[in-house]
Parts: structure tokens; sequence; C-alpha cells
């Protein structure tokens, strides 16, 4: 499990990315390696819905997930690699 700073600066990262398309790989919760290229601010294909709970309190950051096309919730707890704009963050 990461520190609350490290996950603070990754998702400092995250956020001063600015839509940017970025790459992130993650272990789910079943063990399975997920590989997502993706960015955050997307609104498009918003339903209207809220989510039941605080992502920020969860150490988690929503994105849509462009290959896939829908929205995915990253445990940032859980992150294996993070690359932002050609730059290595993990």
């Amino acid at each position: 499990m990461m520190t609350k700073d490290k996950i603070n600066e990754i998702r400092k990262h995250i956020e001063e990315s600015n839509g940017s398309f970025f790459s992130a790989t993650n272990v789910k919760k079943n063990g399975e390696v997920r590989k997502y290229c993706c960015r955050t601010g997307v609104k498009k294909y918003l339903h209207g819905g809220e989510l039941s709970y605080n992502p920020l309190e969860k150490d988690i950051v929503v994105v849509y997930d462009v290959n896939k096309k829908n929205y995915r919730a990253i445990n940032l707890n859980t992150l294996t690699h993070l690359r932002i704009k050609g730059k290595q963050i993990i």
C-alpha cells in the first residue's frame, strides 16, 4: 500500500494532465491486471447518475477508458504503471 503523500502526488499528476491521454495499469481486487488508455474530464457519455461514494476518501480516480469506451474507477493504491505526457510517473 502506498503512502498518503505518494497517492496525493499521483493524484496531482493526473489532475494536471488536463484531459490529456495517459496510460495506467493496476491490479484489480480479484488479482486481474487491467491496462487503461484513458483521460479525465470526459462528460459526453454521462447519464446523470451520481457516485454513491466520495472517490477522494477511497483514493480512487474516475477516468474515461477510451479503448473500452466506458468510465473506470482506478484505485491509486493498486497502480503499477502510470505514464502521462511521455513521462513515467510509476
